[in-house]
C-alpha cells in the first residue's frame, strides 16, 4: 500500500524535482509474492532515506524534533537548548530563522566533526546568539535584520538548508541552478538560510533587462565578499582573488585605460611573440620526446610566461624552470582548494574540520604568494628609483603611486592586488580555455582539420606563424576558441548586489538581494544556440567570430565576467588567438590512448574539465618543422621601454613634438587639446606651427593622457607655459577624452598649480545653451588653483556659429607676439612672404617625404629604414577604426513634391553584425563625390591611383602619420580629405607661399590677413567657399608639393556625419536600420565658364546617390532619446521637417508593444513642416498609427499655408496647454524635442509658458530642469 503519490504526499516531497536514485527506489514496481515484508520495508526505508538525504534542502516542511536531535547527537545539550531557547527571544523572523538553520546544521554535522572542535563551534554559536539578543546584531551575517519582500518576485525555492542537493553538487552549482531554473523559470527566488536573498536569473533577455538597463541599481559585483560568515581572520574572495572594493574597481580602471583596453594592449605584442616562441619551444622539447604528455602545465606556462613578463620583466624558459615550478605551485594549489570559496557561500561548510584545514592551507599559499609577489615589485622599485625607464605594466601601476590626481593614483595594496589578480586568475582562466579548446578538437578531428585547413591558407605558403594582423582573417579559429568557450565557461556566473530596490520585468527585486547571473544556463539554451550539447564551431560563422567585443545582449559572455569586470579580457583574446593558431599551425595532436577526452566539467580555481595527455607531433610543412634549430633555441629577453612611448615621468605621455621651426628653439610651451571631433587638436598643432616660428618649441598632448592636475603635471618636460585649447559638447560637458582630466582638477587642492601659467582657448557654439562652458569651467579652475594668468591673453571664445577660425586666429596672434621669445611679427604676413616654390622645397618645411610604390622607378626616393611608425590617433580615426561596412538596402522618397521642397528620402541599411536601440544614433562616414575627386586630382596634376606613402625626414620618435599608410591619392580625397568642406583662413595663410602665380599669392595673402577678414567672411560665411572651390579659384595652388596638401589632412579631415535611427529594430529587424535625411544640393560649383557641377552635403549626397548593396561605412552611438520603460507613461513627441525621424521609431516600437499585448499610455505628436501638400512626409503612416490607436493625437504646423501668420509647432504647443499639462506635469510623462537648435529653445520656452499656467514662471522653469535631469526631457537639435 506504499505507492508512489501516497509517500510522496506523506512526506511533502515533489517527485519531479527527486534525484534519480530517489525517483527509481519510489518506482519500485510491486514485488513477488516470494518478497518477505520485512524486505520491502527495507527498500521503503532506503528510498526514504535517500529521498531525504537527497531533499535536505527543503527541509523546512519537516518539523524540527530538538529534543529528538538532541537526545542523540548533543554531547553538551545544554549549549544548543539554551540557544534555541535564546533564538525563540529574537524578535526579527529572519534572524530567528537563521540561528535555527545554524542549530540544524550543526545537529547534522555532528557525527563528522570532532567531538572536542564541535563543543567549541556550540561555544561560539551560544556566545553568537547571546550577542544578537542583547545587542541587536549578528556580527558573523550581513543582512540578519533584512525582511525579504518576495511579493512581486515568482515562486521559488526559499528556506533551503545549505548542504543537500546543491551542496552534493557543489562544484556545478551552475548546473544545479539550471536545474532549478526548468522548474521555477528563468528568474526565480532563492535562499539558502544564514546566506542573502538570491534572484538566479537564467536567460539572455531577462539578464540584459536586470544587469544592463537597470545597471545603476544592479551593478555592485559581489561573489568572494564576506557579505555571510567570516571564518577567523582569513580574508574573503581569495576563491576568485578578485578584490571588488568599490576603491580598487575605481584603480582597476585606471590600469585598464593606461595599458589593458584594447587599443593599449598592442604595445605588448612583442612580448607576446617572445612568449609563444617559448611555448612552441616547450611543446617542440615535448613532442621530441615521444611519449603522451599532460599539456596543462605547458598551456599554463605559456600565460604564466606572458603575464610575468608584461607585470614585471621575467621569463620562464620551460616548465622545468625552477621559478615557474614556484609560480605553478600557486596557482595549482590554490585550485585545489575550492571549499574554501565555496564557503562564502554556504555557511555550513565553515564548521567542518575540512574546511578548517584548507583555510589554513590557504593562509599559507596566500602568504607564499605574497612573498613571491612583494619580491617582484621590489625589484621594479629599484628599477624606477634608479632612473629607468617604465618596461613593464608594475612599472606604469608604480608611477601612479606619487600621482598628483586622487582619481589615478595607486596605493603600494593595490598594485600588489591587481597584480596577483592579473597573474594568478589570468593564468588559469586562459590556460583553461585553451585547453577546452584542444579538448573540443580531439574529439571533433573534422573540426580541428578545417582549423588547420584556415591556418594553412593564411600561412603555409609564406612559411611564417601567425601575427597580429592575421586575427580577423582567422574566422573559423576564432569560431572554435568561441565555441569552447561557451560550451566549457571558465567563470560560469556571477553575482551582483542590488543597491536600491527595483522594478524590472514587472517583478520587483529588494534592496541587498544577491542577483546572480547564470551565463552556464544561457550558453546552453537551446532558443539561442540549437542543439547545444554539440561542438558547433560553424554556429559562429554568420555571427562575425571576429567581433569579440562583449555585446550587451548577454548571449555570449566570455571568461564569464565580460569587458569591464575581467581586467585582462583583451590581453587574454591577444594570448589565445596568437597561441592556439600557432599551436595547431605547427602540430598535430592526438589523444594518448585514442579514447575521446572527457568533458565532465569540476570546479578548480575555474571550471575545468580532468586532466588530459596527448602525443603530439611536429608538421613538416610548417616554418617550425623547417626550422626546428631557430625553435630550440631560446629567443632574446631583453627588456625594451614599452611600446617605445610609455613615459617614465608623471604626466610625460606620448605626444606630438612640434620641431619644424624656422627659427633656433627658445622656449618651450605645453598644448593640452581636448577635442570631440577633431578640431581643436588641429588648432592646436597650428598653434605649434606658427610659435615655430617665433622661437618656440610646442609639444602637443591629448588631455586624456594628463597625469594630474599639478604644475608639475601640466609642464611635464620642462616647458614654461601650458596652453589649452578645449571643446564643449552636449549640455555644457567637456569632450569625453577630457572627462577624467576635468574630474580631476575639480577635486585638486587649493595651490595645486601655483605659478604655473596658463592660458585657455575654447571652442563652442553659442547656438547651444551651454556656450563654451567647458574653457569657462577650466578657465576659472585654473585660476582658483594658484596659476598665473599669461597677460594681456584673457580667455578665448571661439564660437561655431559664425567665425571659429578667425577667433582662434586672432586670440593665437596675441599670444605669440606678446610671450614668443622673438620679435614681433603678423605670422599671416610672414607666411605670406614666403618665396615661390622655385625657391623652396618641400621637405623645408614637411616633416614627411612621400615614397612612390616601385612601379614608378623615376619618383621613388631611397631611404634608410625607419622605425615603425604610429598613425595619429583620433577621436575619428578610432570611430572609423571600430566601425562596421553596413550595406545599402533601399533609398525611398518621402516628400510630396521633391522639387518644390526638396527631397526627403528614408534610406534602409543591412548593418550585418551590429546592432542598435530605437533611438541610438547611427554615424556615417560618407565619401566625397567621385567626380568632386576626379576634378581634385586634376587640379592637382597628380596620379589618383599610384600607391605611396610616407616616411619621416628626421628620426624623431614622436611623429605620427596623418593617416594610413600605404595608401593612394583617390583613397585620400575619397574618403580622409573633406574638399567641399569649408578651409580656415590659418589654412589659407599656409597655402599661400605656395602659389605659383604671384597675384593669386598676394591676393590668399589679403584674405588670410587682418586686412582681408570681411572680404574672408563674405566668402566663407556667405558663399560657403570650399576648399576644392579655393583651388579652382587660385589654379596656381596646384604647386603645392603633394606631402604639404597631404599635411593638411588632420586640420580638414572628413567627419562622420550623424543620424538618429528612424526604425525599431522590434519591427524591421535587429541588423536593420533606416534613416529619415533631408538630401541638400543648394548650391552649384562653377568649374568653368561652360561646367558647373551641383554641390550640398557630403553625407546626404553619399547616401542618395547610393545603389543597393553599396558598401556604407557605419557605427552605432547609444542614446539617451529612447522611450520611457514603462509604456504606459505618456508621451509627448514634437519634431519639424526630417525631425520626424526618431518618432517614426518611436511610434514602430510602441506598435510592436501593442502588438505583444502591453498597454499603451497617451502619445501625442507635434509636427511642423511648410506646407500639408508639398513636405508632409509619411502622413499616410502617421494616420495609420492614428487609427490603431498606437498614436493618440496629431498636431500639425505648416508655417506657408497661411499667408496671413506663420505657424509653427510651438505654438501649436501653446494651443493644446491642457493636454501637455496633463500629459507632463499630472502624469509625469516624457517630452522629446528633435529639430534645429532655434526650434529646440522656442519649443522649451512654449513648455515653461504651459507649466506657468499652473506654476509660478520661476517654479515652472525649475520643473523643466528637473525634468531634464531625470531624462523625461530630451532634446535632439542641430544647428
Amino acid at each position: 500500500e506504499f505507492e508512489r503519490h501516497t509517500l510522496c504526499s506523506r512526506l511533502e516531497l515533489d517527485f519531479t524535482a527527486m534525484s534519480p536514485l530517489a525517483q527509481l527506489m519510489l518506482a519500485l514496481p510491486p514485488l513477488p509474492d516470494s518478497c518477505t515484508e520485512y524486505v520491502w520495508v527495507a527498500l521503503c526505508a532506503c528510498a526514504l532515506g535517500v529521498a531525504l538525504g537527497w531533499h535536505l534542502s527543503r527541509a523546512l516542511v519537516v518539523p524540527f524534533d530538538a529534543d529528538r536531535y538532541f537526545a542523540i547527537t548533543d554531547p553538551d545539550e545544554k549549549l544548543l537548548r539554551g540557544a534555541l531557547e535564546m533564538c525563540d527571544r529574537i524578535r526579527d523572523h529572519t534572524t530567528r530563522c537563521y540561528f535555527k538553520g545554524r542549530i540544524r546544521e550543526m545537529v547534522r554535522l555532528q557525527p563528522i566533526c570532532d567531538e572536542t572542535e564541535f563543543v567549541k563551534m556550540s561555544k561560539d554559536l551560544h556566545a553568537e546568539v547571546d550577542d544578537c539578543l542583547h545587542f541587536g546584531t549578528c556580527f558573523r551575517h550581513a543582512g540578519p535584520s533584512v525582511k525579504w519582500d518576495i511579493s512581486r518576485l515568482p515562486k521559488g525555492p526559499l528556506g533551503i538548508v545549505a548542504g543537500a542537493e546543491v551542496v552534493m553538487d557543489i562544484t556545478r552549482i551552475h548546473r544545479v541552478l539550471v536545474k532549478l531554473s526548468r522548474r521555477y523559470g528563468k528568474v526565480f527566488p532563492m535562499q539558502l538560510e544564514g546566506n542573502p536573498l538570491w534572484v538566479v536569473v537564467s536567460g539572455a533577455k531577462e539578464a540584459k533587462a536586470i544587469f544592463h538597463d537597470n545597471g545603476a541599481t544592479v551593478s555592485s559585483r559581489t561573489f568572494g565578499q564576506a557579505h555571510l560568515l567570516t571564518h577567523t581572520d582569513f580574508p574573503a574572495g581569495n576563491f576568485l582573488r578578485c578584490p571588488f572594493s568599490e576603491d580598487l574597481k575605481k584603480r582597476r580602471k585606471v590600469v585598464w585605460s593606461e595599458a589593458l583596453s584594447k587599443q593599449k594592449v598592442e604595445m605588448f605584442r612583442p612580448i607576446l611573440e617572445k612568449c609563444r616562441h617559448l611555448s612552441v619551444r616547450a611543446f617542440l622539447l615535448a613532442a621530441e620526446k615521444g611519449v603522451p604528455f599532460n599539456p596543462r602545465p605547458y598551456l599554463r606556462m605559456a600565460y604564466c610566461n606572458t603575464l610575468a613578463c608584461i607585470l614585471f620583466g621575467i621569463f620562464f624558459t620551460d616548465v622545468d624552470d625552477p621559478e615557474f615550478k614556484r609560480v605553478y605551485e600557486f596557482v595549482d594549489d590554490e585550485a585545489n582548494e575550492p571549499l574554501v570559496g565555496e564557503a562564502d557561500i554556504f555557511p555550513a561548510l565553515r564548521h567542518t574540520p575540512l574546511y578548517g584545514r584548507k583555510a589554513e592551507r590557504m593562509k599559507k599559499i596566500r602568504a607564499r604568494q605574497d612573498s613571491w609577489l612583494q619580491e617582484q615589485i621590489q625589484v621594479r622599485q629599484r628599477h624606477l628609483a634608479a632612473g629607468g625607464e617604465p618596461q613593464t605594466l608594475c612599472d606604469l601601476m608604480l608611477n601612479t603611486m606619487t600621482s598628483a590626481c586622487p582619481g589615478q593614483r595607486l596605493s603600494y595594496e593595490n598594485v600588489k592586488e591587481i597584480c596577483n589578480e592579473i597573474i594568478f586568475a589570468g593564468t588559469d582562466t586562459t590556460a583553461t580555455t585553451t585547453e577546452t579548446v584542444l579538448a573540443h578538437l580531439l574529439n571533433n578531428p573534422s573540426k580541428a582539420e578545417k582549423l588547420r585547413a584556415e591556418l594553412d591558407g593564411l600561412c603555409g605558403e609564406s612559411q611564417r606563424m601567425p601575427l597580429p594582423e592575421d586575427y580577423d582573417k582567422l574566422k573559423y579559429t576564432n569560431a572554435a576558441i568561441r565555441e569552447a568557450m561557451r560550451m566549457t565557461c571558465a567563470v560560469p556566473m556571477n553575482s551582483h548586489t542590488c543597491t536600491a530596490d527595483t522594478e524590472v520585468l514587472g517583478y520587483r527585486i529588494p534592496k541587498g538581494a544577491m542577483v546572480i547571473n547564470n551565463i552556464y544556463a544561457v550558453h546552453y539554451d537551446p532558443d539561442i544556440y540549437p542543439d547545444p550539447e554539440s561542438y558547433l564551431p560553424e554556429r559562429w560563422l554568420d555571427k562575425n567570430p571576429n567581433h569579440w567585443a562583449v555585446e550587451n545582449d548577454f548571449e555570449f559572455m566570455p571568461f564569464g565576467i565580460g569587458r569591464r569586470l575581467c581586467l585582462g579580457y583583451n590581453l587574454a583574446l591577444e594570448n589565445l588567438q596568437l597561441f592556439i593558431s600557432s599551436l595547431f599551425l605547427s602540430f598535430e595532436f592526438a589523444s594518448a590512448d585514442g579514447k575521446p577526452v572527457s568533458m565532465k566539467e569540476h570546479s578548480e580555481f575555474t571550471v575545468s574539465i580532468p586532466a588530459f595527455k596527448v602525443r603530439a607531433t611536429v608538421r613538416e610543412s610548417t616554418v617550425v618543422g623547417r626550422e626546428l634549430d631557430h625553435f630550440r633555441a631560446l629567443p632574446s629577453m631583453e627588456l625594451a621601454m614599452l611600446g617605445g612611448s610609455v613615459p617614465a615621468r608623471e604626466a610625460g605621455a606620448p605626444s606630438t613634438s612640434i620641431s619644424r621651426s624656422v627659427v633656433t628653439p627658445m622656449e618651450k610651451w605645453a598644448i593640452w587639446y581636448a577635442s570631440q571631433t577633431g578640431t581643436a587638436e588641429g588648432l592646436s598643432h597650428a598653434l605649434a606651427r606658427l610659435a615655430a616660428h617665433r622661437g618656440v618649441e610646442c609639444v602637443v598632448r591629448n588631455l586624456e593622457t594628463a597625469r594630474g592636475a599639478s604644475a608639475r603635471a601640466l609642464c611635464p618636460d620642462g616647458e614654461s607655459k601650458a596652453i589649452f585649447v578645449v571643446s564643449t559638447f552636449g549640455n555644457g560637458e567637456p569632450s569625453d577624452s577630457a572627462a577624467d582630466f576635468f574630474e580631476c582638477i575639480s577635486a585638486a587642492q587649493a595651490s595645486a598649480v601655483d605659478a604655473l601659467p596658463f592660458a585657455v582657448f575654447g571652442l563652442g557654439n553659442s547656438s547651444y545653451e551651454h556656450y563654451n562652458a567647458a574653457a569657462k569651467q577650466l578657465d576659472k579652475r585654473l585660476e582658483q588653483l594658484g596659476g598665473l594668468r599669461l597677460e594681456g591673453i584673457p580667455l578665448g571664445l571661439g564660437d561655431a556659429a559664425k567665425d571659429i577660425d578667425g577667433a582662434f586666429d586672432d586670440w593665437a596672434e596675441v599670444l605669440v607676439n606678446a610671450h614668443a621669445p622673438q620679435q614681433a611679427v603678423d605670422f599671416t604676413e610672414k607666411l605670406g612672404e614666403s618665396p615661390p616654390p622655385s625657391a623652396r622645397s618641400a621637405s623645408a618645411s614637411s616633416s614627411w617625404k612621400l615614397l612612390w610604390q616601385p612601379d614608378i622607378k623615376e619618383k621613388q626616393e631611397v631611404m634608410p629604414a625607419q622605425p615603425s611608425l604610429k598613425r595619429r590617433t583620433t577621436r575619428i580615426s578610432e570611430l572609423a577604426r571600430t566601425s562596421t561596412t553596413a550595406k545599402l538596402h533601399s533609398i525611398k522618397e518621402l516628400a510630396k513634391q521633391p522639387d518644390v521642397c526638396g527631397s526627403v528620402v528614408e534610406v534602409t541599411l543591412d548593418l550585418g553584425e551590429a546592432t542598435y536601440k530605437t533611438g541610438d544614433t547611427i554615424g556615417v562616414f560618407p565619401c566625397n563625390d567621385s567626380e568632386l575627386v576626379d576634378l581634385f586630382g586634376a587640379l592637382l596634376n597628380q596620379p589618383l591611383d599610384t600607391t605611396f606613402t610616407l616616411a619621416p625626414c628626421t628620426d624623431s620618435a614622436s611623429l605620427e602619420l596623418p593617416f594610413a599608410c600605404p595608401t593612394t591619392l583617390r583613397e585620400v580625397l575619397s574618403n580622409t580629405l573633406d574638399i567641399v568642406g569649408k578651409p580656415s583662413r590659418r589654412l589659407v595663410a599656409e597655402l599661400a607661399g605656395f602659389c605659383g602665380d604671384a597675384a593669386d599669392r598676394e591676393a590668399l595673402a589679403l584674405l588670410a590677413s587682418p586686412a582681408g577678414r570681411a572680404e574672408w567672411e563674405e566668402l566663407a560665411q556667405q558663399r560657403r567657399l570650399s576648399l576644392l572651390e579655393l583651388f579652382l579659384r587660385f589654379r596656381s595652388l596646384a604647386a603645392v608639393p603633394l606631402v604639404t596638401f597631404l599635411e593638411i589632412v588632420p586640420q580638414m579631415r572628413l567627419k562622420p556625419r550623424y543620424y538618429t535611427a528612424s526604425s525599431s529594430p522590434a519591427v524591421v529587424g535587429g541588423s536593420r536600420v533606416t534613416l529619415t535625411l533631408k538630401v541638400v544640393r543648394d548650391r552649384l560649383l562653377e568649374i568653368n565658364d561652360r561646367r558647373s557641377a551641383p554641390l550640398g552635403g557630403v553625407s546626404s549626397t553619399f547616401l542618395a546617390s547610393a545603389l543597393a548593396g553599396d558598401p556604407v561605412r557605419v557605427f552605432v552611438q547609444p542614446s539617451n532619446f529612447a522611450l520611457p520603460s514603462d509604456s504606459q507613461v505618456p508621451v509627448v513627441m514634437v519634431g519639424a521637417g526630417t525631425g520626424l525621424a526618431p518618432f517614426r521609431g518611436f511610434l514602430q516600437e510602441r506598435q510592436a508593444l501593442a502588438d505583444a499585448g502591453c498597454k499603451l499610455g497617451e502619445a501625442t505628436l507635434f509636427f511642423g513642416c511648410t506646407r500639408s501638400d508639398t513636405d508632409f512626409i509619411c502622413e499616410e503612416e502617421l494616420s495609420e498609427y492614428l487609427r490603431t490607436g498606437v498614436l493618440t493625437k496629431l498636431v500639425t504646423a505648416f508655417s506657408r499655408e497661411d499667408p496671413q501668420k506663420k505657424f509653427y509647432v510651438q505654438h501649436r504647443i501653446g494651443e493644446h496647454s491642457a493636454a501637455v499639462l496633463s500629459a507632463v506635469h499630472e502624469r509625469d510623462g516624457h517630452f522629446y524635442v528633435c529639430g534645429s537648435i532655434a526650434m529646440g529653445r522656442a519649443v522649451k520656452e512654449a513648455l515653461v509658458s504651459v507649466l506657468a499656467t499652473n506654476l509660478p514662471q520661476a517654479e515652472a522653469a525649475e520643473f523643466v530642469a528637473d525634468m531634464v535631469k531625470a531624462g523625461r526631457f530630451v532634446q535632439e537639435l542641430w544647428a
